[in-house]
């Protein structure tokens, strides 16, 4: 079985500051080869199961007009993913009415999960009608479970679980849907029609909308409406598309959102750098930060820490207007915003100033553009999705980063859609003993986590060692060890944990003279 695990361990970051993070994460890639490859797309979750619709299946678009999206290689499939089989169902949108069809094949769209409802919004794509390419001006409501059980029964009959509404105000592509309790907010995008081409040469059409505008969706299930649109215009800040949006919590613990990234800059095709905060009380232009990594679309992981009320946003990978340079270890400047494999963190602290931190260890490919996060809704979260970072005091899944596009070379490379799935597992390290320096020295597991066997490492000399045993969450031992250690320095034992159920498992080894505690996740 084809296991790829990455550790990266939050120590000796890339930073001004030398900031450190109180976690670590593991990125292990999903053994599921029979997944779609899909970019830019929309999606919900209901339980263990996701549903994609929209977005394209192929690279990154072209720059000549008549090549560039393609309607042959749009999304015209919906899918429906089972988490726990890693099962995948599909039903065309051809069985839809066309002007539905039409829009929810279309690329970045926005869209919005609110409860069994997911709202799609926008997006560009080809009017097949018409024999153009534009902007839809629709917002489409999908029935998320009637879906997910329509198409894994083999069903085809989709029109029952979509409506459909249209307006000028959602003619808009490349922006993100963010909310703040009841209120919905638009945030940035385009409106664009016509053949795309780096020089207009009277091509196309192009309207940023240049605008974070929040409004009121109301559906009761059968009629959908939208209603008192408050558009907050700022031509200089607010002109992006392609950014990225992630729930946010204030160093005062207000709930909102953050604006990242986005291109293009008004006099040179480099991205936009301040973040943006949104909350009930106004909007906020961070002029005194500028992010350096990961300022194109990508997955943002949120986590907060209520101790110390630090945020922390996770960036994966994307394209960037720095990279990090192995050779110099630094960070270098590249204006044609690459692909890159850097992983990144924000931190916004206590007293309103913000660090960056670059991740030693990178994304498994020149990846993550365009890719979403399937973040894991059992753990503890505030209303607006961030994480309660200090709920965690075991190795615990984050959720899941799938699709996007890869490529195989920073710029001008050969470029294709991506269907890689990772685990995102995070560990907490608050200082306090959950996972000790000393204990990390003295032992450890690898791969951690594991699927089907894994080694406990033991740094011990081997006369010190009593015995050691593996605990499940419920306190019950269900290995003993002692009988394998081995002579030397280093130990090295083979854990087959095929038969283990999925979950968060501790070993304490026993010496003569203290003992060390380790956790293992075991997944599936």
């Amino acid at each position: 079985m084809k296991n790829m695990l990455l550790f990266i361990l939050c120590i000796g970051f890339i930073s001004a500051s030398a900031q450190t993070v109180p976690f670590s994460l593991d990125l292990q890639e999903v053994n599921a080869p029979g997944l779609p490859a899909v970019h830019s797309y929309a999606k919900a979750q209901a339980g263990d199961k996701w549903l994609i619709v929209a977005g394209r299946v192929d690279g990154l678009h072209s720059l000549f007009p008549n090549q560039a999206f393609s309607f042959t290689e749009q999304n015209n499939n919906i899918f429906v993913i089972d988490t726990s089989t890693w099962n995948v169902w599909q039903s065309s949108l051809y069985y839809v009415p066309y002007q539905i069809r039409q829009s929810l094949s279309a690329t970045n769209t926005e869209f919005y999960q609110r409860g069994n409802y997911l709202y799609v919004i926008g997006g560009f794509g080809f009017d097949s009608l018409n024999s153009v390419k534009k902007t839809f001006s629709t917002l489409t409501a999908l029935d998320v479970d009637g879906l997910i059980s329509e198409i894994v029964s083999g069903g085809n009959d989709l029109a029952p679980y979509m409506r459909q509404i249209s307006d000028t105000m959602f003619a808009v592509a490349g922006g993100k849907i963010e909310s703040i309790g009841s209120k919905v907010y638009l945030a940035g995008g385009q409106d664009f029609s016509g053949l795309y081409t780096k020089l207009n040469a009277g091509l196309y059409t192009q309207h940023y909308m240049n605008s974070i505008t929040g409004f009121d969706l109301n559906d009761d299930g059968i009629n959908i409406s939208v209603n008192n649109f408050v558009m907050n215009i700022d031509t200089v800040n607010f002109h992006r598309r392609d950014l990225n949006c992630a729930p946010w919590i204030s160093s005062s613990n207000e709930e909102g959102f953050a604006v990242y990234g986005g291109v293009f800059q008004y006099d040179h095709d480099t991205p936009y750098q301040n973040p943006i905060y949104v909350t009930q009380n106004g909007i906020t232009v961070d002029a005194s930060f500028e992010q350096k990594t990961s300022q194109y679309q990508c997955p943002v992981i949120p986590l907060y820490d209520s101790a110390a009320n630090d945020m922390y946003s996770v960036f994966i990978a994307g394209m960037s207007l720095y990279y990090f340079d192995s050779v110099t270890q630094a960070l270098k400047e590249d204006t044609m915003v690459p692909f890159i494999k850097d992983i990144s963190t924000l931190i916004h602290h206590a007293n309103g100033t913000t660090d960056e931190v670059i991740l030693p260890v990178q994304f498994p490919q020149l990846g993550g553009a365009n890719a979403e996060f399937f973040q894991n809704t059992s753990l503890q979260h505030y209303e607006n999705g961030v994480m309660k970072l200090r709920t965690f005091t075991q190795p615990v899944l984050l959720g899941y980063i799938f699709g996007g596009m890869t490529s195989i070379a920073g710029n001008d490379g050969v470029t294709s859609p991506s269907n890689k799935c990772y685990r995102v597992i995070l560990e907490p390290d608050f200082g306090s003993g959950i996972s000790p320096v000393s204990s990390k020295k003295n032992i450890r597991f690898y791969p951690n986590p594991s699927e089907d066997a894994t080694q406990l490492i033991i740094n011990i000399p081997c006369a010190e060692l009593k015995e050691i045993k593996i605990i499940d969450a419920l306190n019950h031992v269900v290995a003993m060890l002692h009988s394998q250690i081995s002579s030397g320095s280093e130990t090295r034992i083979r854990i087959n944990t095929k038969n283990f159920p999925a979950g968060i498992y501790s070993v304490i080894v026993q010496t003569q003279f203290q003992s060390f505690t380790s956790r293992l996740a075991i997944v599936r």
